[in-house]
């Protein structure tokens, strides 16, 4: 059983994933006013051991196709595994001008600092748009990097 609980300024309803188990308990939604939207995924019990929670960011920015395939893309593999993972998004255009998350191409989904994918930490000021071979990275691509990084 899970709990996940979104927390963001509007609490877009296209980014809702939170949910408890029917039946056990009841199920609700949780939403809280932030500065970023994030998704909290944990274990609904203590009593449940699990590996650290997974800090994962989609960076992107406006004029760059397939972010919202890949947040939503991002989501549905995290819920799809039931990991205990935290999934913000960034609007990398807001960042500081000297934080290095605005170097990286949009989309880039980043786990725990690592990019999902393989890819390199960029070595300066680019703010490109990233194109995957099917235009946004699928749900099942997500899954088998996920579960690469998971092993890891």
């Amino acid at each position: 059983m899970w709990k996940r609980v979104l927390t963001s300024g509007p609490c877009v309803a296209g980014l809702l994933i939170a949910f408890m188990s029917a039946g056990v308990g009841g199920g609700g939604w949780g939403c809280a006013s932030t500065s970023s939207s994030s998704v909290e995924l944990a274990p609904a019990s203590p009593a449940e051991s699990t590996p650290s929670p997974l800090h994962i960011e989609v960076l992107g920015f406006s004029g760059c196709p397939n972010i919202a395939d890949t947040r939503a893309n991002v989501a549905s593999a995290v819920t799809s595994l039931a990991l205990a993972a935290t999934i913000e998004q960034i609007d990398q255009e807001r960042l500081a001008a000297g934080d290095p998350r605005r170097d990286w191409p949009s989309p880039t989904v980043l786990v725990n600092g690592r990019d999902l994918f393989g890819l390199p930490a960029p070595r300066g000021a680019a703010m490109d748009c990233r194109l995957y071979a099917h235009g946004a990275p699928t749900q099942n691509e997500i899954i088998i990097a996920l579960q690469s990084m998971v092993r890891r």
